[in-house]
């Protein structure tokens, strides 16, 4: 894993080493030691930092550019360097579009006193930065960088903290913090003294999503290629790797494929599942018999369960400071870090993306069917859901039509009835958004299944958002996300695919169902349910009560939080929580549920983010 950071002084002054120092050094967690390359030269400075036990470098071009690469590149029968420094030069975007990897790079050219960054198209490595026309451009993996070398005062954004937690982010260009930017997925841009140009080099292109023309079969076995593909060139050679094993279709198709060239390679592989904690005394299984059922098929994966073991600490986490995820130590995702980094793992594969573009799950296909007037397909999609799954026509008509063919305020009005023992309050009635806030817009998902997947897939920034947090979150270990089901080949693919593809035969999923065939055991590949990785946490809220108390006291003398939280509504949803028994029993009562009492517990991104501000701001 590497990271980069940089400026440049647009007025010519001299870059101060000092400066360049304190980038370096604040993205270096303890007890890392990477190898670090650093160049001053004139009124530029850039740094790399190699976690990875390797050798970081400044590659030269020929003109005497010099690039700050945090890069993969995907096609190991190329000179990835010399193609990004060759890319980087050209005045054009296609050459850069070529390239296939996962990238943030700097280039500074002396000669023309232009600094150059461009993103991989997915947004799998993240890059930030702040202009000021004239004076200054600065860089970094992390926005930590760009606020130690004291080019901007550190200033919370509080309208994106908002859009934030309610996943109705604002474009790819805002950050947590006023002045800083990032450089948005599959974007270039070049700065100079006078000058600033912003193009993309990659995006989707909208008028080919659904047009592909191809059988059901061919679809499934081209699936089946690029994803092979997609992990083989993530695996390292001679390292051992890390993967996420949910037990889902997602994962635990990755790890099994890795876990193969693994064996091939005589290296381990280190699968992480997330399962209920001990410290109940119930006996919950969560996702366990599907996790299972992969270990029975690929024995050799070396596995480690990650368990809630620390209540407290998950409830009030210790928060980074670049982003409302925790960084404590006892969180499951830097379990995984931490136990992944210890064993030798620098290259962790996770399946986020999959549901948006691979194994996208059919959210509309029915309705967009009815709307088309494709009726041959309507009408065998009912007969299939009743065969399969005995499910009635008027059932069907309430789960995949009416869902999305009713405007979203109506559904949200019908949806509107509280389960037993919870109270539906909404994450939105416990934020400050009065009529001056401008929050990002959320997701709408229709009845036009293909522009269903564009939302998720291209208008909205969220895949980018969580690979970044992933790569934050893997900075403090020097560990590496890795993305095989956002690769630009499986994602371009899956977006040419006609809807009725995904949402065939009376099941959701379908293609990949059918591409993963011989690779996934039979129990997971026709699963139709999804569990929750943590049943417990409504006990462990309920045991935290007096705790959750404390924290109010504490947020009420915060001189920002009553301008971000309600902190009336917070004080209610707390006061509902259920006793430690009570809550017992409706976990127990709900342990096969997808999320066992969501509408009792109090929003856990909001007790981050109660976290974050304390702790940060």
């Amino acid at each position: 894993m590497r990271l980069i950071c940089g400026f440049v002084h647009l007025d010519g002054r001299a870059a101060e080493a000092t400066c360049l120092e304190r980038m370096v050094s604040a993205m270096i967690e303890p007890g890392l030691i990477p190898s670090v390359a650093r160049l001053l030269q004139g009124p530029a400075a850039l740094a790399v930092l190699d976690f990875s036990g390797g050798e970081a470098s400044l590659p030269h071009a020929a003109s005497g550019a010099v690039m700050a690469a945090d890069a993969r590149i995907h096609e190991p029968q190329i000179d990835g360097e010399r193609q990004l420094l060759a890319a980087l030069e050209a005045p054009h975007t296609e050459a850069l579009k070529r390239i296939l990897g996962e990238f943030a790079v700097a280039l500074w050219d002396a000669r023309s006193r232009t600094m150059t960054c461009a993103r991989d198209g997915m947004g799998v490595r993240p890059l930030f930065f702040t202009h000021q026309p004239g004076n200054l451009f600065a860089f970094g993996s992390l926005p930590r960088a760009i606020h130690a070398g004291g080019f901007v005062t550190r200033e919370l954004d509080q309208d994106y903290f908002l859009s934030d937690l309610l996943s109705a982010l604002h474009g790819p260009e805002r950050s947590l913090f006023r002045g800083i930017e990032r450089l948005a997925p599959g974007e270039r841009i070049r700065v100079s003294p006078l000058h600033i140009e912003r193009q993309h080099h990659w995006r989707l292109e909208p008028t080919l999503g659904g047009q592909r023309t191809c059988s059901p079969e061919e679809a499934a076995e081209e699936m089946a290629t690029l994803v092979r593909e997609a992990v083989r060139c993530r695996v390292p050679a001679e390292r051992p790797v890390g993967a996420h094993i949910s037990g889902g279709l997602d994962s635990s198709s990755l790890a099994v494929l890795a876990a193969r060239l693994q064996r091939q390679a005589n290296q381990p592989l280190l699968g992480y599942s997330f399962l209920p904690g001990t410290l109940t005394g119930l006996d919950l299984q969560g996702e366990g018999d599907y996790v299972e059922a992969i270990l029975r098929q690929e024995p050799d994966i070396a596995w480690q369960p990650i368990r809630i073991d620390n209540q407290a600490a998950f409830v009030f986490p210790r928060m980074d400071v670049d982003q409302l995820l925790p960084c404590d130590p006892a969180f499951p995702d830097n379990q995984v870090c931490a136990h992944a980094a210890a064993h030798g793992v620098t290259t962790l594969l996770s399946g986020w993306g999959g549901d948006e573009g691979a194994t996208y799950n059919g959210r509309g296909a029915l309705a967009e069917a009815l709307l088309g007037g494709q009726w041959r397909y309507l009408a065998g999609e009912f007969r299939a859901l009743a065969n399969e799954h005995g499910q009635s026509p008027l059932r069907t008509i309430r789960a995949e039509l009416l869902p999305y063919l009713i405007p979203g305020a109506a559904l949200a009005f019908l949806r509107q009835r509280p389960t037993a023992g919870a109270h539906p309050y909404k994450l939105q009635d416990m934020l400050k958004l009065d009529d001056h806030r401008i929050i990002g817009p959320g997701i709408r998902i229709g009845a036009n299944a293909v522009g269903n997947r564009w939302q998720l897939l291209a208008a909205q920034p969220h895949l980018a958002r969580r690979t970044e947090h992933w790569a934050l979150m893997g900075a403090r270990h020097g560990i590496a996300f890795s993305f095989p089901l956002l690769d630009r080949r499986v994602v371009e693919f899956a977006w040419s695919l006609p809807s009725s593809l995904f949402c065939r035969g009376g099941w959701k999923r379908r293609l990949f169902r059918d591409a993963m065939a011989n690779v996934l055991p039979e129990k997971i590949r026709w699963r139709r349910n999804k569990l929750s990785p943590f049943p417990e946490l409504l006990m462990i809220q309920a045991a935290q009560r007096d705790a959750l108390y404390a924290q109010m006291e504490a947020l009420r003398a915060h001189p920002l939080a009553g301008d971000l939280f309600n902190l009336q509504a917070i004080q209610r949803r707390i006061d509902h929580l259920p006793t430690v028994e009570d809550a017992k029993h409706l976990v127990l009562a709900e342990n096969r549920t997808r999320m066992a009492s969501a509408g009792a517990i109090v929003p856990m991104p909001l007790l981050r983010a109660m976290a974050w501000l304390l702790q940060h701001h």
